[in-house]
Formats: structure tokens, C-alpha cells, sequence
């Protein structure tokens, strides 16, 4: 997911898609009980465009990827050319996240 964090950049991929992708998206990300659709704003090429995103509800606990999704995403980082240090550095920061809620859970048993 996609979380605000100050000093913090997410690269992201652009699509064109048609209704019909947007569709079978909803079903591959498990909308709306595991993420919900964010439509944003950004710019392009000096054009303000809106774009489409999936956020995490905010029920659900940090869990990490399965390896099918992240190789899916590092297919993606491949495809435009991105630094993969982000993936991995979102990736071991949900790792933190779950070591630290769980030893903050055994704490309090």
C-alpha cells in the first residue's frame, strides 16, 4: 500500500485502462475488502492528470506480500526501469513493522 511519510517518494507506472481493466483490477487487488480505490491527482508532462489507486483499508494489519506478488512487482519495477532499492526498502520496513507488533504483543501476555 501507500502510506504518507515526509521525504518520501513511490514511483508509480502509468496506464491507460478502460473500464473493463479497471474490473478485473478491482478483482487481482480484492476490492473493496482488502483495498479501496483512491482516484489522485499528479502531473505529466507539465498536464494535471488524475489517476487511479489501490490503498490498504485501514483495518488490516501489515502482512508481508506472498512471493507470486512480489516477483508481480518487481516484474513491474523491471518494466519502467525503477530503482528496486524502493521495493526492497518498503519491504523490509513492513517486515519491521510486523517484528515490532509482535513483540509489543507478547509483551503485554
Amino acid at each position: 500500500t501507500i502510506e504518507p511519510k515526509e521525504g518520501s517518494i513511490v514511483p508509480i507506472g502509468i496506464f491507460k485502462i478502460n473500464k473493463l481493466f479497471i474490473k478485473n483490477l478491482d478483482k487481482y487487488e480484492g476490492y473493496p475488502s482488502l483495498y479501496d480505490k483512491k482516484e489522485i491527482e499528479f502531473e505529466l508532462y507539465g498536464k494535471k492528470v488524475k489517476g487511479l489507486i489501490y490503498i490498504m483499508n485501514d483495518e488490516l494489519d501489515y502482512a508481508l506480500p506472498d512471493h507470486y506478488y512480489f516477483k508481480r512487482c518487481e516484474i513491474g519495477y523491471n518494466d519502467f526501469n525503477f530503482d528496486k532499492s524502493y521495493l526492497n526498502e518498503a519491504l523490509n520496513y513492513t517486515a519491521n513493522s510486523i517484528k515490532s507488533k509482535e513483540m509489543t504483543r507478547n509483551l503485554h501476555l
